[in-house]
């Protein structure tokens, strides 16, 4: 079960993550370390989900949240052992908040509307079926739809390595060096795997997410994943906070079904619980003006995969 290029790939897509996050392939099955070849058709993953509304603590300010993303993967070969890949990440969000001035009196809300875009360019060398080492740049803006570009550009890197015990078994580890928002460089290392441990069953990885799988049918998963997810966005010079700053991190638990057509489109169905939720509102210098903790919050989400 070796890790594919796009395991790799998502490693430097979720450049900004705790230390013990791990990464793995967002279609949550490994696909062996072939010789690389150019791409006849590019990886496309559309990614939503409604986070239904739920209070900030007991301060009578609440809201929800509409994510709401698509990823597009290439790859194509530069000698026998080495490999260019890429991935371009793009994700709007939409905030619906109430009654947010029991939190900041002159602010009705802190965001409506946000655009996270990320760039990850790698370079991967195989250099064995056992071993493969990567490492690229990590390009992002984060900020309001109408933000200025470079105060919501952040920087960074990622390398790291795989390694292939066997069939069921596969461990990828690595570092990610990511520049912030009016917050010091971050520097992360991180943990993959992927574990066959029975027949039908998995346990591994899944982008910031711990997955338990079980493979139904040929066509079917049912997976839970517990997980967790960061955003920041730089505010534009126009909000009540200009070129401020929103943070909104926190943890996940899921579980969901996936179906395999044979057009090679996959559906995913997910419902789960925002566990814990913290939502951080700063000025230009990145100085707290109001932090609060969200009650548990519903969600449901679709995921497709296809390719073009």
């Amino acid at each position: 079960m070796p890790f594919s290029f796009s395991k790799m790939l998502s490693a430097a897509s979720l450049a900004v993550m705790l230390p013990m996050l791990v990464f793995a392939d967002p279609a949550g099955t490994a696909q062996p370390v072939d010789e690389p070849r150019v791409q006849s058709q590019i990886p496309v993953s559309f990614n939503s989900r409604y986070q239904f509304d739920s209070s900030l603590g007991k301060t009578g300010a609440s809201f929800s949240a509409l994510h709401t993303s698509v990823d597009f993967d290439i790859g194509f070969p530069i000698t026998k052992n080495l490999t260019a890949v890429g991935r371009l990440s793009t994700e709007y969000s939409h905030y619906d908040w109430s009654n947010f001035r029991s939190l900041l009196p002159d602010v009705d809300h802190p965001i409506r509307d946000g655009l996270s875009v990320k760039f990850n360019p790698a370079i991967i060398y195989r250099a064995s079926k056992e071993w493969a080492y990567f490492g690229g740049p990590i390009f992002k803006f984060s900020g309001e739809t109408n933000a200025d570009l470079s105060s919501a550009m952040t920087y960074g890197g990622v390398a790291g390595v795989s390694r292939t015990f066997s069939d069921n078994v596969s461990v990828l580890l690595g570092v990610v060096v990511q520049t912030r928002l009016e917050h010091d460089p971050s520097i992360f290392p991180f943990f993959g795997f992927d574990w066959k441990f029975a027949d039908h069953w998995t346990f591994g990885t899944h982008g910031t997410d711990i997955r338990l799988a079980y493979q139904a049918s040929k066509a079917m998963q049912v997976f839970c994943d517990l997980g967790f997810e960061r955003r920041e966005f730089r505010l534009s010079d126009r909000n009540k906070i200009p070129r401020g700053i929103v943070r909104d991190e926190g943890f996940s638990l899921q579980v969901g079904l996936s179906y395999k057509f044979k057009s090679n489109v996959e559906i995913s169905a997910t419902t789960g619980l925002i566990l814990s939720e913290e939502i951080r509102v700063e000025d230009s210098q990145g100085r707290a003006l109001t932090k609060s903790q969200n009650d548990p919050a519903p969600f449901v989400g679709i995921n497709i995969r296809f390719a073009i």
